[in-house]
């Protein structure tokens, strides 16, 4: 027949052999737990410091690749920026398919995407248009968080506006989410953008 476990019986047992242990014992004891604890501190940690050591590794690369971009730049005139800056703009009369990118991202991130809401603007100064789509979702944060990431990498001409989070319940994992997202279009041939 097996004891069950009794933690006031085992407190006892354990004040019992303090009790009979000499001070060279105690000392001895509390040395070694005292010893030893660092020593499992670090090895708890130590995975959790070599993943933190790594992501600081690839932000220090993408910040000189980024470094690189930007002095690569500053060769060019301010034409040549331009056109760069037209160039990195979404087609607006592709604009049905950069919807079908982002909602096909929300499926494989594994969010329920309700119906959105979308606005177009045209500004005249930058003959640029502005699609704002508000979408609301739900999912966990890092579904929400990989959907965001997806749209921001498959469409460079997009930009995240803003976020808002709602959570039904504290032991709920689902967030009922608000994102909003512009995308920056070009409806003008080349030819026409510097008015020639």
């Amino acid at each position: 027949m097996m004891n069950s476990f009794d933690p006031k019986r085992l407190m006892l047992q354990v004040r019992i052999a303090l009790g009979r242990a000499s001070w060279a014992a105690m000392i001895t004891i509390m040395s070694l737990v005292f010893g030893i604890t660092p020593w499992a501190w670090y090895g708890v940690n130590h995975a959790a410091l070599a993943k933190q050591e790594d992501n600081i590794r690839q932000q220090r690369l993408q910040s000189s690749a980024q470094h690189n971009n930007t002095v690569r730049l500053a060769g060019l005139s301010s034409e040549q920026k331009l056109d760069n800056f037209y160039r990195t703009l979404g087609d607006r009369s592709r604009s049905e398919k950069y919807l079908a990118v982002i909602f096909s991202g929300a499926s494989r991130s594994g969010l329920s995407l309700d119906q959105g809401e979308y606005q177009w603007q045209f500004d005249r100064d930058s003959n640029i248009y502005r699609y704002q789509i508000h979408l609301p979702v739900k999912g966990n944060y890092g579904e929400i968080r990989k959907f965001c990431q997806m749209v921001l990498l498959e469409l460079p001409f997009a930009s995240l506006n803003e976020m808002n989070f709602q959570r039904e319940s504290a032991s709920d994992d689902a967030l009922d989410a608000n994102l909003s997202f512009t995308l920056y279009l070009n409806g003008m041939p080349a030819t026409q953008r510097y008015g020639t």
